[in-house]
């Protein structure tokens, strides 16, 4: 006998069984020995994160939906003097996709991120600021196949929008950043994939109160060939990065446009079900990751490996080196090398469908020529259980 319940004037009916809403809840106690990234006078810092989570999710022929919340409060034994002890933290949002037909498809997301840091007051005068913010990040993707198990093309586009409540924080951290895309795959005969790909990313850094902003634009076109063969799959493309970028103020005005190769190498080997390493290599040019430089040109090289001793248990293993090339600002800031090697892993163990635990470690060498060099030591223990 099938029974159904209407829940909106809307007639979206759910079946016998079927379980809307979710709920989830997460611990994670984390370890960091160098808090502030710095080559002397290091202090570490201990932090616990709670995050429950609830999920209303509906699946249909056509529509799959998953609307979103997850609040996190988040304490800390050392915070820095921008930080409060205990803070709370806000997620939501949504996830949805779209089959308008066998070939054709449409995702859409909005998930924001919201903190809740309220100013502190010390012998009646202000600590720190709020450094209360909100990050929007909308996105929609749509593909097509043109022709069925043959040709593909995709389109995205996405944009991001940060913003702090206190005046400081927010001629420092305001950004704004919107992207666009389209790629395309045709499967060969010979079982070779032909890729295409076209992206264009613009970036601003500060606000009209800040000492300076920053501009980034980079446009890419490039092509790729990707391949399985047998246990192996791999896949490259290498094209043209030609950005765009402005750094302006009272002092400092400064223009440059800059064309450069780019791409990227992707090779994966699964010798079994259990078992996967991958390798990724990568050059681009993209926006600064260090005031006050505009963009950067980016080195990157990625092995990882995982392996499942059982269905429950799996072992991850990480290393990563990413080296940053900046020029110099004439008059303004020298450049030079921003790099870094790291090493991680994660156990990660079910004990059953409800509930997992997991373990995970990092080490961070940094090597500079634009901030301090240091080395960090992260850990952290976490436990998530289902409902």
């Amino acid at each position: 006998m099938l029974v159904a319940i209407l829940v909106s004037s809307h007639g979206i009916i759910f079946a016998q069984g079927e379980r809307p809403l979710s709920f989830s809840i997460g611990l994670v106690e984390s370890f960091d020995d160098n808090r502030d990234g710095v080559s002397s006078g290091k202090e570490s810092l201990l932090e616990t994160r709670v995050y429950p989570r609830a999920d209303f999710k509906l699946y249909r022929d056509q529509i799959d939906l998953d609307i979103f919340y997850s609040p996190s409060l988040c304490y800390r034994d050392n915070p820095r003097p921008d930080q409060n002890t205990t803070d709370i933290y806000h997620d939501f949002g949504l996830d949805s996709a779209f089959r308008a037909s066998e070939r054709m498809r449409f995702n859409f997301a909005l998930p924001v991120s919201m903190s809740d840091t309220p100013a502190e007051m010390v012998s009646s005068q202000t600590f720190h600021e709020f450094v209360t913010y909100t990050v929007f990040r909308p996105s929609l993707a749509a593909s097509y196949e043109v022709i069925p198990s043959r040709a593909l093309v995709a389109f995205r586009g996405d944009y991001m929008l940060k913003r702090y409540k206190g005046e400081t924080y927010a001629a420092i951290g305001d950004e704004d950043e919107a992207g666009v895309g389209a790629s395309a795959k045709y499967v060969m005969k010979s079982g070779w994939n032909l890729l295409g790909d076209i992206s264009y990313g613009n970036t601003d850094l500060g606000n009209s109160n800040s000492e300076y902003t920053r501009s980034t634009k980079v446009f890419y076109g490039g092509l790729g060939l990707e391949k399985v063969f047998g246990l192996w799959s791999a896949r490259a493309r290498i094209g043209l990065d030609s950005s765009s970028s402005e750094i302006a103020g009272s002092s400092v005005i400064i223009k440059e446009s800059v064309v450069k190769p780019g791409g990227d190498i992707d090779v994966s080997y699964v010798p079994t079900d259990m078992t996967r390493i991958s390798a990724s290599l990568g050059y681009h040019t993209l926006r600064s990751d260090i005031v006050p430089f505009a963009k950067q040109q980016r080195t990157s090289l990625a092995l990882s490996a995982s392996h499942k001793f059982t269905e429950r248990l799996e072992l991850t293993m990480r290393g990563v080196y990413g080296s940053g090339e900046y020029s110099d600002i004439a008059g303004f800031k020298s450049g030079g090398t921003d790099s870094v090697s790291g090493l991680g892993g994660s156990l990660a163990y079910s004990l059953n469908r409800n509930l997992s635990i997991a373990a995970g470690y990092r080490f961070e060498d940094w090597k500079s020529d634009v901030r301090d060099s240091y080395r960090r030591n992260v850990g952290d223990v976490s436990v998530r259980a289902q409902f």
